[in-house]
Parts: C-alpha cells; sequence; structure tokens
C-alpha cells in the first residue's frame, strides 16, 4: 500500500493566494462572533462546535482559491513493452511466433521481479492509464529495420511510453549467419540520357569478417555496373559510388543488390534487392571554344564534342589581323555541318587549315532561341566580342574554352565578366596548354592568369605557340615523352572514362608541349601528373599536367599538354574507345557541372525510399544569374498514370516557403509515402513573370535489411533517449530491476478543487456540528 507525504500547497493561479487569505480573514472574523455567541456554554461544547465550523470554512476557502496539496508518493514500478510492427521473415522461420516466444519470456521475467508491464499498441498511452509514470520502454525488434524506420520505431515507442527511456531487446532471435545487406540507394546528380550518374549505395556487413560481396546495379536486360567490397571486422558499414548511364530519355527502373562472392552463398544470408527508378532527361551542354588562330589541338577537341550528341559547340578563332572564322554550332545547323565537312584531312599547311574553317563557318538567324548572337554582324570576331560584352548572351553557355590567345584579344572588362560568370553562373572555364607562349592571356600578368587553378611558367619565349600554326609535327628527337597519368582525384573525377579507355587503347607518349604548371593554388588539386616513358605508373615529381579548382559556383581548369590530340591518333583503329574523346567528354562535363538553368527544381534525392522525407528547392535568378526574389509559389504533387496502375491517387497541393537568408530560393518539405513515380509541378511569380517547373522523380519501396545488420543504428537511436540496447533478456531485466530501486519516489499534486472526497467531508461536518447543537440545546 502505498505511503503519502503531505509536503506542502500549491496554487493553480497567483490570485489563488490572495483569495485564500481574504476567506481565511473573513472565516476568523466569523468564527470569532460564533464564539462569543456560545458564551454561556461549556468550553468544550464551544470548542468542538468551533472547531467543526472552522474546518469546514477552511476546506470550502481552500476549494475556491484552486489550492492543492503537494505530496511525494511511491513510484509505480512498470515497464512499457512493444512489439516492432516491421520484423523480417527469413526463410523458413516464422516471425510471428519467435515474437510471441520472447514477449511471453519478457513478460514473466518482468513480472518476477514485481514490475508491472503495459503493452502498447501504436498510440500513445492516455493519461489516465499511467502516461509519465513508466519507468523504461521495451521495443522488442530482430534488428531488421531500415536506418530511417529504425529511428522511427524508437521515437515512436518513448512518445507512446510518456517519453520514457527506450531499451531495444534484439537477442533471442536465430542466429543468421554472416550477412550484408544495402541499407540506403541514392542517386547523386540529375539524370541525363548518355551521361553517367553516381549512385551511392550504402552496405552493413555483420559477420563479414575477411569475406567479399559484389554491390552490382542492373536493368531489365543485363548488369550495368558493379563494384567489389572487402570486410575487414564483424560489424562494419561501406559506402560504394557506382555509375550508371541512361541509354534513353524517359523512366528507366533498375535494381541494386548484394551478391556473394564465390562459395560464400551458402553461408550468407544476404538482403533481398533494392529496385529504384530514375527520369533521364536531354540535355546538349553549350560550348564557346575560341583561340587566337587555328589549331590542329583545338580541330581534334572540337570534333571530340560535337561526336558525343551532348555538345553544341561555337568557334572563333582568328585567321589574320582583319578577319576572323567562326563555326556556330546548333541542333539543326550542327548536322549540316557535319556532312560539308570531312571527316579526316590530312593536309598540314595553315592555308588549308584556314579554308576548312572558312568551308566550316554557319550563321545563326537573328534572334534564333537558345542563340546567344543577336547582331547580324558577318564578322566572327565581332560576334564573338559582343558575346562577351553581354551577360546575358555570356550566360546562354555552360562551359568555355580559351586556346592558344594572345593577350590583346580580350579586354579587362571581358575578363572580369568571364570571373563573374564562373563564379555565378557556374560555368566551367578551361584554358588549353597552347597558351605557353610569352603574351599569352594564361602568361603571368595574362588577363585571365589570375582565374588559373595554379600557377603557369611560360617556357617558349616566341610570341606565339609553335604548335599552333596548323602544322602538326611529329616529335622533336630531343624531345622527352610525357604520358598524362590520373591522379587519384582524377580517375575518381573527370578522367574516369579515359584511364579506363586508356587501359584499351595503343599506347602513346606527348612531347611535353604546353604550359608549364607551378604550385598549386589555395582549394586546386591536380587531376593528372606527368609519368615517365617507362611506364604510366612511375610519375615525374612535381609535375601536373591538368589543375582544377572550385571558383564560386563554377570551376576553372588548365590543361598543360599542348598536343593532347596524338591520344587520338593513338587509337584510331578503335574509336569507339577512344582515349581522347573520353578525357575531353570528361573534362567538359566535369568543368560546367555546376552551369544550371536560371529557374530549377531540385530534390536532395532523385529516388526517395517510401517514408523518407524529401526536401524539394526551387531556385530563381535572371538571364544574368542574378538573383530573383520569388513573390507566390503554388506546387502540386501528382502521381503518373501507369499501364498497369489501377488506382490513380488524388494530386496534393505541397506547401513552400522562401528561405530565411535569400527570397530567391523556396523550399517545401514532405513525405514520401505510396511508391510510384510522381511529378512535382510548380508555378512561381518572380519579377512579374509567371515560370512553370516540373521535376519527375520516383518513390522506391524502402529497402528490408537482413536481420542484425542495422543493430548499431537502434542502439544510437536508443542511446539518444537515454535506454541502450541488449542482447539478452536477463541481462535487461537485470537493469530494470536496478532501475526500480533507484527511483523510489515521484511527486504529486491533489488539487482540493477536483478532488471528490471533499464533496463528503464538508457536509459531514456541517452536518455534525447542527446534530451536536441539536443534542446541546443551543438552538
Amino acid at each position: 500500500m502505498s505511503k503519502y507525504f503531505p509536503i506542502g500547497f500549491s496554487f493553480q493561479d497567483e490570485k489563488g493566494f490572495v483569495l485564500l487569505v481574504a476567506a481565511g480573514a473573513l472565516a476568523v472574523l466569523g468564527l470569532a462572533r460564533y464564539w462569543s455567541r456560545l458564551k454561556d456554554r461549556p468550553a468544550r461544547a464551544r470548542g468542538a462546535l468551533v472547531t467543526l465550523r472552522g474546518v469546514a470554512l477552511w476546506l470550502a476557502a481552500c476549494a475556491l482559491s484552486g489550492a492543492g496539496i503537494d505530496y511525494a508518493t511511491e513510484a509505480p514500478q512498470r515497464v512499457a513493452l512493444r512489439l516492432a510492427s516491421d520484423l523480417a521473415v527469413g526463410p523458413g522461420h516464422d516471425a510471428s511466433e519467435r515474437a510471441e516466444k520472447i514477449r511471453r519470456q519478457v513478460l514473466a521475467a518482468l513480472r518476477e521481479r514485481q514490475i508491472g508491464v503495459v503493452e502498447l499498441g501504436t498510440r500513445p498511452v492516455d493519461r489516465g492509464q499511467g502516461s509519465g509514470r513508466f519507468i523504461a520502454a521495451v521495443l522488442l525488434t530482430d534488428g531488421a529495420l531500415e536506418a530511417g524506420a529504425a529511428r522511427r520505431s524508437i521515437e515512436g515507442t518513448s512518445v507512446a511510453a510518456g517519453g520514457a527511456p527506450v531499451y531495444v531487446l534484439t537477442g533471442g532471435w536465430p542466429e543468421d549467419g554472416p550477412a550484408a545487406a544495402l541499407e540506403t540507394v541514392r542517386i547523386a546528380g540529375e539524370p541525363v540520357r548518355g551521361v553517367p550518374v553516381a549512385v551511392q549505395c550504402v552496405v552493413r556487413g555483420r559477420g563479414m569478417r575477411g569475406r567479399e560481396s559484389l554491390v552490382v546495379i542492373s536493368d531489365s536486360a543485363k548488369i550495368e555496373t558493379s563494384a567489389r567490397i572487402r570486410w575487414s571486422s564483424d560489424d562494419e558499414q561501406q559506402t560504394t559510388t557506382l555509375e550508371i548511364v541512361p541509354k534513353t530519355a524517359g523512366w528507366l527502373d533498375y535494381t541494386a543488390r548484394v551478391e556473394p562472392i564465390g562459395d560464400q552463398a551458402t553461408t550468407s544470408d544476404l538482403a533481398p534487392s533494392v529496385p529504384f527508378s530514375l527520369y533521364a532527361g536531354e540535355r546538349r551542354w553549350r560550348v564557346l571554344f575560341f583561340e587566337g588562330q587555328p589549331t590542329w589541338e583545338g580541330k581534334f577537341i572540337r570534333r571530340a564534342l560535337e561526336e558525343s550528341d551532348l555538345f553544341d559547340v561555337d568557334y572563333f578563332a582568328q585567321v589574320s589581323r582583319a578577319a576572323g572564322a567562326g563555326q556556330i554550332s546548333t541542333v539543326g545547323e550542327r548536322s549540316r555541318a557535319r556532312e560539308q565537312t570531312p571527316e579526316r584531312d590530312e593536309s598540314t599547311g595553315p592555308e588549308r587549315n584556314r579554308a576548312r574553317q572558312h568551308n566550316a563557318s554557319r550563321a545563326v538567324a537573328p534572334g534564333a532561341a537558345g542563340s546567344p548572337e543577336r547582331s547580324q554582324s558577318s564578322d566572327p570576331l565581332a560576334r564573338l566580342r559582343e558575346t562577351l560584352r553581354n551577360a546575358a548572351n555570356l550566360a546562354a553557355y555552360d562551359c568555355i574554352i580559351v586556346g592558344a590567345t594572345p593577350d590583346e584579344m580580350l579586354s579587362q572588362a571581358d575578363a572580369a565578366r568571364l570571373a563573374e560568370w564562373v563564379r555565378r553562373r557556374g560555368g566551367g572555364l578551361i584554358v588549353l596548354g597552347g597558351n605557353g607562349f610569352a603574351g599569352s592571356i594564361a602568361a603571368p600578368g595574362g588577363r585571365l592568369y589570375k582565374l588559373l587553378p595554379s600557377e603557369a611558367r611560360v617556357e617558349n619565349a616566341g610570341e606565339g605557340p609553335k604548335i599552333g600554326r596548323g602544322v602538326p609535327l611529329e616529335a622533336e628527337p630531343e624531345r622527352r615523352a610525357v604520358r598524362l597519368v590520373p591522379t587519384p582525384e582524377g580517375a575518381a573525377g573527370p578522367l574516369r572514362g579515359f584511364a579506363d579507355a586508356a587501359e584499351r587503347s595503343a599506347d602513346s607518349a606527348l612531347t611535353g608541349e604546353g604550359l608549364a604548371l607551378g604550385a598549386l593554388r589555395p582549394g586546386a588539386v591536380a587531376l593528372a601528373e606527368a609519368g615517365s616513358a617507362q611506364g604510366t605508373r612511375r610519375r615525374i615529381e612535381n609535375a601536373p599536367l591538368i589543375a582544377a579548382r572550385a571558383d564560386g559556383a563554377g570551376r576553372t581548369l588548365i590543361f598543360g599538354p599542348a598536343d593532347s590530340w596524338r591520344l587520338k591518333l593513338s587509337s584510331a583503329d578503335a574509336p569507339e574507345a577512344s582515349a581522347f574523346d573520353a578525357l575531353w567528354q570528361g573534362l567538359v562535363l566535369w568543368a560546367a557541372a555546376g552551369a544550371r538553368p536560371p529557374a530549377e527544381l531540385v530534390l536532395d534525392d532523385e529516388s526517395p525510399a517510401a517514408g523518407d522525407h524529401v526536401t524539394a528547392e526551387i531556385r530563381a535568378r535572371d538571364t544574368s544569374f542574378a538573383p530573383q526574389r520569388i513573390e507566390q509559389v503554388s506546387a502540386l504533387l501528382r502521381p503518373v498514370a501507369e499501364e498497369d496502375s489501377a488506382l490513380l491517387l488524388p494530386a496534393k497541393e505541397v506547401d513552400f516557403s522562401p528561405d530565411a537568408r535569400s527570397a530567391s530560393i523556396w523550399r517545401a518539405r514532405f513525405t514520401a509515402r505510396v511508391p510510384g513515380r510522381y511529378t512535382l509541378e510548380v508555378d512561381y511569380t518572380a519579377g512579374h513573370q509567371q515560370t512553370h517547373l516540373e521535376k519527375r522523380f520516383a518513390i522506391v519501396r524502402s529497402p528490408v535489411a537482413a536481420r542484425r545488420v542495422s543493430e548499431d543504428g537502434l542502439c544510437r537511436a536508443a542511446r539518444e533517449t537515454g535506454g541502450d540496447a541488449y542482447a539478452e533478456v536477463g541481462a535487461l531485466v537485470e537493469h530494470l530491476a536496478s532501475e526500480a530501486r533507484r527511483g523510489q519516489t515521484e511527486r504529486r499534486t491533489l488539487e482540493l478543487r477536483s478532488w471528490w472526497a471533499l464533496a463528503l467531508i464538508i457536509p459531514a461536518l456541517l452536518s455534525t456540528e447542527w446534530f451536536l447543537r441539536r443534542r446541546w440545546g443551543v438552538d
């Protein structure tokens, strides 16, 4: 039986004490008059009658003033018990029978220690049932929970138990042996047809020390890519990034899974595959390429980009002091230009080279869509200057390649606009090694020298590049052979395709002609270094060939060699595996990765799992890429009708709100609930103009992890609530019993206004007084 210890009074509001004092004063005055009226009665009778009336008046005053009695009592020893609703069902096992057996074992152990148990459902316990008086909550699970589901299960149990600490019991389940499972699969970046997209897979292994697993991504026809994972501990999490190339535009379905390697299939109970979908869009990158005079290097670079069907290249060059050549590429014009331009030109003379540039020149109609050229001038150099002097025209390009260019070809204002284009537009600026001559735009003191990611040394004292005169000579005997060796940063980034293709291509060495790169500037990394002629694995110390760095939203890159076209000649017999094409397509795509349209709608996850939280963001800028204030936003999340879908969910409104620091950015956060394909449609108003944006994405089913794979995630989530995880029932019960002994009392407040016994006590006191008055003849 509980023992109560009154410790004091409390009031519901500040006026309660004042009311109690006033009522007490009136009661004292009334009792004094009552005492004087009973002066002819014995003292014993007077005292009894006044005491009975005084106690009744005092209790009534306390109730009217909202007073309460604070006291301490023995805390009930109670534990909330909950069974995880998403237990994994393994081959040959019955999850419900195992869960029922463990539940009974826990109930018996707790009740043996005189600890009460309340089994929780999905809703919190009502206050009248003991919410807030649990010493702990116990969650029974086999650990087969995805990281997000594990955290939600722990948090939900704590809320249902009134904020009690949660203890997880993961033991008592049959041992599965070594296991590896995919925890999450995320798509990094925007999928585009023909462009590699990164897929990040988080894999957890339990009991896999010394073993290997294979992460495989496949479509409905074949395996797209795979990566090998080596496990070094019994409880380990690894993140691996794989690349897939969407071959068509539209919806594409893939499957990621973990497979054993060798004879481990009989001992590893691996998780099922994880399906995911993506929507690949169509995109072409606009490239501006200019140089002081046509070069052999520039010719091969332009051809490598145009043959990929991913780039539109606008080329300008100065063939004399008074004339220039230009080639403007659009979707329609570029194909016609290619038909009129021979595939190979073995001519080495500068006259033939300049003639080909004139024959390839194409003019774009004034005001054509996607064309930055607005004037009708037939002078290519005039169009180039107009493009560089207009921020809106310059913003039409995603990447700019600067070949061998004299410093006087650009003004200081042009260089400043290029710098702003990189930092605000997010464009990629690539400077070629043909600028390794005195007076070039990349030489010390040149217009673009400060934008370069590294120092550059001019080794040729001439006024122009020797290799840039249209004569592709073989290397002189005195020149050393230099190989292009990707660094780890380059091989994992823009030079990945080049490194793969170089292994299949014929061996080729460069001559060392071009810019000599010096010390890297802050934030820059070397993407490739010079390798010796004896082998590609051996490097020449302090000899970077390609350097790059992030500058604002964009990237700048300097390509030291001036004769990378030799890589193309070495792989002429295998054009599908051209290391040269892979080199330049990868560099341009990487440099232009930050180039975005002025208005864009992005998601933090292109293929979220059901139950995950998704963040959508709208970014608005004007034609010169200055932030534009968003005035109003309306958005709908609309399911996409599929052929096999029997029921189409209704569209749902999504609420966007402005960012606290920038009115040009609005965000929304919603929960991905039902798997399927969706379109997020957004209409926003900025600058008194309305813009419509659409984003297609797919919600996939949450991956089901193998048993006991997610124990560490459960432990972390349980410790955040003040609990922990246990593998044995006995150890958990011992800990809960010690917690029950530690907390013996709890504070409570008895409100007199709502205390039901007070309605009986006051009438009983007044009735007793009346009975005594009649018996003693007071009335």
